[in-house]
Formats: structure tokens, sequence, C-alpha cells
């Protein structure tokens, strides 16, 4: 989502220094995809984003399980129980998708299975 809690420049601020890489590993409810569109647009660091979970790739969800939907771009989300094509779940995932097409972003899969399912996301 681009809805950010802490503001980028207060970020950078608070650390003291200007990176040359960021690593992220667990950004929910502290980092926005927003905020590392503008850590890489501000700093020129490259984003490694160690994805422990599917919720980079999706519009909400951890582990997608039986859902295909983060393969062709979301709606309908059936743990919202939503047949609309343009239901929360597709916002999120378009919000998602705006930001991290921008910013270089390096994922890191931490399995085989993640990496597969990576390939296929929209």
């Amino acid at each position: 989502m681009s809805k950010t809690l802490y503001s980028t420049k207060k970020i950078l601020k608070r650390a003291g220094f200007k990176p040359d890489i960021v690593i992220v590993l667990f950004m929910t409810e502290f980092i926005s995809f927003k905020n590392l569109y503008e850590l890489n647009k501000l700093t020129k660091a490259p984003i490694l984003l160690y994805m422990k979970d599917m919720a980079a790739m999706t519009g909400g969800c951890h582990y997608a399980w039986e859902c295909i939907n983060y393969t062709n771009e979301f709606g309908g989300c059936p743990a919202l129980y939503s047949n609309n094509k343009n239901d929360q779940n597709h916002s999120n995932y378009l919000s998602k998708k705006l930001f991290i097409t921008k910013t270089n972003i390096i994922p890191i899969a931490c399995s085989e299975w993640q990496f597969m399912q990576l390939n296929v996301s929209s």
C-alpha cells in the first residue's frame, strides 16, 4: 500500500547517514513501498527485499493458498468474499505495483517455492 506511517525524510534523518544499500527484512506497520521508492530515489541505494512471505506479490495476503489471483493483477478476492474486480485487494496491489516498478528492488526469495511464485506473479 502507499499509505506511509513515517516520512521517508524522517527515516533518513533518524538513521543519521545515507545508506549505500537498504536491506528490508520486515516492513509491516513500519515502512511502505512508497517509502522504499523514496529511499531509492533520495539515496540511489538499491533495495534488497527479503521476502519472508508473499505479501510483496499480493494485494494483502501473506500466503495465497489455492488462490492464483496474484498471477493476473487480482480483483475478486476470495479472502474478502468479493466478486468485484476492483476490490480493496486490487487497489492495494495496484498501489504496490506503482512503486515497485519505479524502484530498484532486488527480491530475495527464501525458498525455491517462493522463487517460482515470484516468477509467475504479475
